[in-house]
């Protein structure tokens, strides 16, 4: 059975440097959206092609690209890593205000990461306003 540490020292091959491990996944995050952006700035912005798939496929500012797709997958590993840790705080017993807000934190999350990938208030959104239009009523209230 593998264990890890906390802290910064791994000390034998089934134990992971928790302190690396975390420095290197924001490192490569940070890197693939840094490409991101520059994609979107040479691709779309700087028009390197006229084909418009491609343009919209690196623009950043549409919800059906790359970064879209690499943000709601970046969402739906922290919803993973926080219904984790909601887990171990249930299983540890602590105390039931920290495992409720784990749990809402968790639930949050995962909201976002499927509200993001499915584009559920915007349909809704659209869905409000049509029974508006068609009953003659204004929803104007609705933010989405």
């Amino acid at each position: 059975m593998s264990s890890y540490r906390a802290n910064s020292q791994a000390d034998g091959p089934d134990e992971i440097n928790t302190t690396r491990l975390a420095r290197r996944v924001l490192i490569v995050c940070l890197a693939l959206e840094l490409t991101f952006v520059a994609l979107d700035y040479w691709v779309n912005f700087g028009r390197l092609t006229e084909i418009g798939a491609m343009r919209r496929m690196f623009n950043i500012a549409r919800e059906d690209g790359l970064a879209s797709w690499f943000g709601v997958t970046q969402t739906l590993l922290i919803a993973l890593t926080l219904w984790l840790v909601y887990a171990l705080a249930k299983r540890d017993d602590g105390p039931r205000w920290r495992r409720y807000g784990w749990l809402v934190v968790a639930l949050f999350f995962t909201y976002m990461a499927v509200d993001d990938g499915a584009q559920i208030h915007e349909r809704l959104g659209t869905t409000i306003e049509r029974i508006g239009e068609d009953s003659g009523s204004s929803f104007d209230f609705f933010p989405s």
